[in-house]
């Protein structure tokens, strides 16, 4: 792709209030031109067939010909006229009447190009937008990485924690987690805390925790849990991982008020705060996270003894 200015590319005079608008342009694509402009930090592109003239969706957006970009920039008011851009469509108009034009494959089309993006993100709506077609792009890059599940071990010192109940979570805990998985969940939606009976192996004590459900994050198990060492503790998602030593799961986090310590989940306990009605879903579900982390393992290992012949 190249960027060059209106001007040169119609002869204009350099005088022209029209000179100076930036073109960016494909190689070797024959398509028309989507004409996009700022209004009060919102993404507008021009529409003839709209009454004002404009849109804020890519769905709706004209596909013009080079030949009429001059009188169709005449939608455009004149206090906006700085923050105009104007794009080669990633496809021609016919291609565009049978599977309207998105934001995802303008997006794609013109990822690498710094000017476009920036000034694709000066609307907050789209940046949101953008974000998530960036995370998704960075999750199919990683996805055929092999990830090792391996860590070691910390222990640090203990405190007594508060008695086990079970009681609906607010979504601000989880919503904002992509492809997130609860452990359980009723039929109206609520998701619940699950208190959980930690025997701590090196300790000897017994230490209620609360665990809500599972997501992945660049391939990385991780699980959303809760210690009880203080009245309002913070919900926080901790790697899931096998030990090096024993092969055994763990996640690691603040288990006492102060310090750091693994937690084994063949040595959790459940059904002690699970209503009769929920055991089920969540034996199911558990039994379903434990089995991705083993899954990991085999893979790593599988890999390990490749490498090693």
């Amino acid at each position: 792709m190249n960027s060059t200015q209106l001007g040169d590319l119609l002869h204009l005079k350099p005088y022209h209030h029209y000179y100076a608008i930036p073109v960016i342009q494909l190689n070797h694509q024959e398509s028309g031109y989507l004409v996009l402009f700022q209004d009060d930090n919102q993404l507008q592109l021009v529409n003839h067939l709209a009454d004002n003239g404009r849109t804020q969706s890519f769905k709706k957006a004209s596909i013009f010909s080079l030949e009429e970009l001059l009188l169709e920039l005449g939608a455009i008011p004149l206090d906006c006229l700085h923050q105009i851009l104007i794009l080669q469509a990633p496809r021609d108009k016919q291609q565009t009447t049978d599977k309207p034009l998105q934001l995802k494959e303008v997006f794609q089309t013109y990822q690498k190009s710094d000017q476009v993006l920036s000034f694709l993100k000066q609307s907050p709506k789209t940046a949101h937008e953008l974000a998530n077609l960036e995370a998704e792009e960075e999750r199919i890059r990683l996805a055929n990485q092999t990830y090792d599940p391996f860590r070691s071990t910390v222990r640090q010192e203990n405190r007594q924690p508060s008695e086990p109940k079970m009681d609906i979570v607010s979504d601000k805990e989880y919503k904002h987690l992509m492809d997130f998985h609860p452990f359980i969940q009723s039929q109206r939606g609520n998701v619940y805390k699950v208190p959980v009976d930690y025997l701590d192996p090196d300790k000897q004590t017994t230490v209620t925790i609360d665990i809500m459900g599972w997501y992945f994050y660049k391939k990385q198990l991780k699980i959303r849990w809760r210690p009880r060492h203080t009245r309002k503790g913070r919900w926080r998602s901790s790697l899931v991982s096998v030990d090096k030593k024993t092969g055994s799961y763990f996640f690691q986090g603040e288990l006492y008020k102060k310090g750091n310590h693994p937690i084994f989940l063949h040595a959790m306990s459940f059904n002690k705060g699970i209503p009769t009605n929920f055991q089920e879903q969540f034996h199911a579900n558990f039994h379903h996270f434990q089995s991705i982390i083993e899954d990991q393992k085999k893979k790593a290992l599988l890999r390990i003894y490749s490498f090693g012949k």
